[in-house]
């Protein structure tokens, strides 16, 4: 045998050996339990846990959740610690070794809407950078208004942009834009006239930096007036501790058109003034 057949040969068995090594890692490797505890590790990172009924695997980037559920385990019973619950999450990865990162491409449903967006992940600085949008989603559905007192439940359908970056929960820093169509909120325990509250428009704008969140700007806008608010509040590991500091201002409307209260001061015709103190568990609303 010459020696060209003998190189010939030699090759064609390495890629017979390559093939079968590949095929036997395809069939044989034990993508869901290595993923489950990828999920598990990654979750438990920023302080979560991550539960779901069923993984799907489809070669060779491609994975998808059934009923995965995102839980806080710092929320105390018998409150409900859910804090993400989707009926299904699809994911699709691509590594970009030369850039030290990975682009993870996310679609989901839940809530009665949509979610999507996509994820880069610097393996090198184990920094993230996150953009995402939202639509349709039916708030009614979301396991939070058990754990605030302001109010037993919102209503209306939420979509909006978020964007977010940073290494950790302590340096997040990000902006996060909504919209939410006829909002009801029901069941207002704050000193109040109205024990239900309807809102054609309602907007707001908010910015993170760290456990900072500054609400830039809340606009609602219902039949018979108009509020605008902002202010700053600390994140507290339980969210029912979360201190209030919101400055809120009131327009009377009549008919879609802001009006003058002459029985008040002149800089009050068009506006009560209010601050918003408290904790989301126990708010106080006073003058200022």
């Amino acid at each position: 045998m010459t020696t060209r057949k003998k190189i010939l040969f030699a090759s064609l068995y390495l890629l017979l050996f390559l093939v079968l090594t590949f095929s036997f890692l395809l069939l044989k490797f034990p993508y869901r339990p290595f993923i489950r505890k990828e999920i598990t590790r990654f979750a438990r990172q920023y302080n979560f846990l991550a539960e779901y009924s069923e993984l799907e695997y489809e070669f060779p980037n491609h994975l998808a959740f059934n009923d995965f559920v995102l839980k806080d385990p710092a929320i105390p019973a018998p409150y409900n610690n859910e804090v993400l619950k989707l009926k299904k999450l699809e994911l699709s990865a691509v590594p970009f070794p030369l850039k030290n990162e990975v682009v993870v491409t996310f679609q989901a449903s839940g809530y009665s809407g949509r979610l999507s967006g996509q994820e880069r992940f610097n393996w090198r600085d184990n920094s993230h950078d996150l953009e995402a949008g939202f639509r349709d989603l039916e708030l009614h559905d979301y396991p939070l208004w058990d754990r605030v007192t302001l109010f037993t439940s919102l209503e209306g359908r939420l979509e909006g942009r978020l964007n977010l970056r940073g290494k950790s929960l302590k340096d997040l820093r990000g902006r996060l834009e909504l919209n939410l169509k006829e909002a009801v909120i029901k069941g207002v325990k704050a000193p109040s006239l109205f024990n239900e509250l309807k809102f054609t428009k309602s907007s707001a704008l908010l910015s993170l930096k760290g456990r900072r969140l500054k609400i830039d700007r809340v606009s609602l806008t219902g039949d018979m007036f108009k509020v605008e608010a902002d202010g700053v509040m600390s994140l507290a590991d339980n969210p029912g501790a979360t201190p209030l500091n919101m400055s809120i201002k009131v327009y009377p409307v009549l008919f879609g058109a802001s009006i003058n209260l002459p029985l008040l001061p002149r800089q009050q015709r068009e506006f009560f003034k209010l601050q918003l103190k408290g904790t989301l568990r126990r708010p106080l609303i006073t003058s200022p």
